[in-house]
């Protein structure tokens, strides 16, 4: 794939050249210079790169570092996901944060998980080990399990009563 790429750009290249001025003197340069001045700037650009990183001590970061851990022994990555928004998940009564989804480190014992969104009851698992990082804990609430949510939905009923009411009564 490479080489046809690269022949196609000789064969345009070899249909045209490129005339230049530097300090009044005429130059004419052919496809085979041009090619040749492109390559050397590009293998200088890979040789500074590669420099670069073989002289910088500091590894990349990992992700995972960052994580909350439950434990101060916590290596293993768990994922913890609700279907609400804002949701506070707690790791034995320990807040590890508040999101939709959030990765966190636990060690491998047994464990409480709690999750709580804002406005709606909590819900509450027991984890145990083996623990799979491709299975996350996934937390459902319903809309009758979440206060504001069913007041929003019980207000915007009685509304749309209260106009049908006022749309259907006519002056006698």
């Amino acid at each position: 794939m490479k080489i046809k790429y690269l022949a196609l750009i000789c064969i345009t290249l070899c249909s045209c050249s490129v005339t230049t001025t530097s300090g009044g003197k005429h130059v004419e340069k052919g496809p085979k210079e041009i090619f040749e001045e492109q390559k050397n700037n590009t293998s200088d650009a890979f040789d500074t790169l590669a420099e670069a990183k073989k002289n910088d001590p500091t590894p990349a970061p990992n992700p995972e570092d960052s994580y909350k851990k439950a434990s101060d022994d916590a290596n293993i990555v768990y994922v913890l996901k609700s279907n609400w928004e804002r949701t506070h998940f707690f790791i034995d009564s320990m807040e590890m944060g508040i999101a939709r989804e959030l990765k966190v480190k636990i060690n491998n014992q047994e464990h409480t998980v709690v999750a709580k969104p804002d406005n709606c009851i909590s819900k509450e698992e027991n984890i145990r080990p083996p623990y799979d990082h491709h299975a996350p804990l996934r937390f459902t609430f319903l809309i009758g399990e979440c206060k504001e949510i069913k007041f929003v939905a019980t207000k915007k009923i009685i509304t749309s009563q209260h106009k049908a009411t006022v749309r259907n009564r006519r002056p006698h």
